[in-house]
């Protein structure tokens, strides 16, 4: 017995793990809290991961999850935090990551029948609107 999910040939798997690989690299470019040693590490890791070990269905959660938390655990080991460091957690973090978990957890129970994906879609920008508004009224109209 394996622990590896792919059934796919191995040229396959090679293929998609560096191409997983190279995505998550990319993301990780826009995260300054991330050095560039880590960059190349968790990438890897994750990109392998994705195709390796994780079921297709997972695929989104697990991507969208390993991004999430990376961000939080770098933020959260950062010296300097941002300004509104906390609310723009709970504000965008939190709900997008739940409605992630959600939709494929509960897609096939219902929530593919009341927007499936176009709710994780549509989470992301009120999200983001609430944490600005939250950010202008905190600094009276400013937003940095």
């Amino acid at each position: 017995s394996t622990i590896l999910i792919s059934s796919r040939p191995l040229w396959f798997q090679l293929l998609a793990s560096s191409g997983m690989s190279l995505f998550f690299y990319m993301m990780f470019l826009s995260i300054p809290t991330i050095s560039p040693s880590s960059h190349i590490t968790l990438s890897l890791l994750y990109g392998t991961s994705n195709i390796l070990l994780i079921p297709p269905t997972f695929s989104f959660t697990f991507v969208q999850s390993t991004l999430l938390l990376t961000v939080g655990y770098y933020d959260l080991l950062s010296p300097s935090k941002p300004p509104f460091y906390n609310p723009w957690s709970t504000l965008v973090n939190l709900p997008i990551s739940f409605i992630g978990w959600l939709e494929a957890l509960k897609c096939e129970a219902g929530v593919k029948h009341v927007g499936g994906h176009l709710i994780y879609d549509a989470t992301i920008p009120v999200c983001l609107g609430l944490a600005v508004e939250w950010t202008r009224r905190a600094n009276k109209g400013k937003v940095n």
